[in-house]
């Protein structure tokens, strides 16, 4: 609990340094907006930054934080502590204080939070800022020592984290620029790297998300959709929304608000990437037939045998049409025939289902935004690969299946999307069944891709030549568009971590 909460705004200068308390028990917040200072803390000189964040006693304030360039911009929050615990029977209450800590950077969003007291009332300022510092607090407690700098991937995930959770607020680059400490070109590029797109690009792509998922809302204007999607002009939104997603809102709204009764789990995905929203779409198939869907969709999706909602389209092949037939109580207004192989390439097949739905453009365009998030991953990855080769290795019950570089659906992510390189022994194949891990280290990779490894002993791992990375079925063997976004994005990522950590 805290009392006497008193938060100030703005410059920090001298007389602020000179007037502070001598109470022992009152304690300090600093959270640096702008300029720089530096803090002696156990005996180790720190310097402060934007975003930085100080925790001292009140009485330590002139000796722990030195101003070493001016102009220094912050908030100030000056408060009293105390525990609250039960014991024999009644309360007490005891003077709690904090040891002086640092967080480098903490989250831009508390930042504008704090900065956001400003405008408000008195009243809700003590309030808002109780919770800002109780969550502030938290994060000093959890930390043994002063924290060092973090790495360049850290604050850039915390702004794309940021524009994930509210990519309606403001485009503001500069500041996101300032935050992260770098120069604009600098944070360009990293930003790029390390989400496939330019800030400008992720902002809007993440706008659309938000704009997708409200206009299958009932009730809820375009212009409305809109505003809440962070453009105030109605016009605007909607030409950009059109070509960003292919189609206008109006369109969009009235195609993906329908529901469909789906009978092919494996179309789960395509229906996804397209936008259709999880509450419209009706399932109707067994159990076992559920492997290539997710974890979570299995759980929000419930198999059912009887359908009693009424759906405006149906999805099926030939397998399964007589069990669509039986089904009573169906109302459906363009039944799509889908037939669906394994000579199936899943662009292909995503491109045939969005045009039988009538929303090929939709399609088309979430294609164009894959094939060039795929370019900047592939060309961010080569050089750093050094022209190491990679296979695919799927554990079996009793023997390994080696995926060759023809393999439908795992080669064109490794080899074509990632620009990865086979191994020569397997550039003819589709895919080939060893019994031994011996077989598997005479193709001579210097990276194994372990699907299921964790069927594996560590003991059995070891036996593998080259680098070993144990992966997960889920969604490498799930050919959908869905699955194959969420398959680049999980590659791409392992590697980077890797890959991109050694070459620094």
């Amino acid at each position: 609990m805290f009392e006497n909460l008193y938060i100030e705004v703005g410059h920090i200068g001298t007389d602020l340094q000179n007037n502070y308390s001598t109470d022992p028990n009152d304690q300090t917040v600093v959270v640096i907006t702008q300029g720089r200072a530096y803090t002696e803390l156990s005996g180790k000189t720190t310097f402060l930054e934007a975003g930085d964040a100080l925790l001292l006693n009140r009485n330590m304030w002139g000796t722990l934080l030195s101003v070493s360039t001016t102009p220094l911009h912050g908030i100030v929050v000056d408060f009293k502590a105390a525990q609250v615990y039960y014991e024999k029977d009644q309360w007490r209450i005891e003077t709690a204080v904090f040891p002086p800590r640092h967080i480098h950077k903490i989250d831009i969003f508390m930042v504008q939070n704090f900065e956001q007291l400003l405008t408000a009332g008195n009243q809700n300022q003590i309030i808002f800022g109780q919770y800002l510092l109780k969550k502030l607090l938290y994060k000093f407690h959890h930390q043994n020592e002063i924290s060092s700098p973090n790495t360049d991937s850290h604050v850039i995930q915390q702004v794309v984290n940021y524009i994930k959770t509210s990519p309606q607020d403001p485009f503001e680059i500069e500041k996101w620029i300032k935050h992260c400490q770098m120069s604009k070109s600098v944070f360009y590029q990293k930003f790029r790297e390390q989400t496939g797109y330019s800030p400008h690009q992720f902002v809007t792509q993440k706008r659309m998300e938000k704009a997708k998922q409200l206009l299958v809302q009932q009730n809820i204007r375009v212009q409305k959709v809109g505003i809440l999607s962070g453009y105030g002009d109605a016009h605007y939104f909607s030409r950009i929304f059109k070509k960003s997603i292919g189609i206008s809102p109006k369109h969009f709204a009235d195609s993906f608000s329908k529901k469909v009764l789906l009978l092919l789990p494996a179309i789960l995905g395509d229906l996804l990437a397209l936008g259709f929203p999880l509450h419209n779409i009706i399932p109707n198939w067994n159990t076992k037939d559920q492997k290539l869907i997710y974890q979570h969709d299995k759980q929000k999706l419930s198999v059912q045998t009887q359908i009693s909602q009424k759906a405006e389209w149906a999805i099926f092949d030939e397998r399964t049409k007589d069990k669509l037939m039986k089904i009573t109580n169906i109302q459906y207004t363009y039944p799509i025939y889908l037939y669906p192989s394994k000579s199936y390439i899943w662009k292909e097949g995503f491109l045939d289902l969005a045009k039988k739905m009538g929303v090929g453009e939709v399609a088309e365009h979430w294609l164009h935004d894959y094939e060039q998030k795929a370019a900047v991953l592939r060309e961010t990855l080569q050089p750093l690969m050094a022209q190491k080769t990679v296979i695919g290795v799927r554990v079996l019950p009793h023997s390994f299946r080696v995926m060759g570089a023809r393999r439908r659906k795992i080669a064109p992510l490794l080899y074509h999307d990632l620009g990865m390189t086979p191994p020569s022994s397997v550039r003819s194949l589709t895919f080939k069944d060893v019994e031994t891990v011996e077989e598997i280290n005479q193709m001579n990779a210097h990276v194994v891709l372990l699907f299921e490894g964790d069927q594996l002993s560590s003991k059995e791992i070891k036996q593998f030549n080259g680098e070993v990375y144990c992966l997960e079925k889920s969604p490498w063997f799930d050919v959908s568009a869905f699955g194959q976004k969420a398959a680049l994005k999980q590659t791409a990522s392992l590697l980077l971590s890797v890959y991109g950590e050694k070459c620094k």
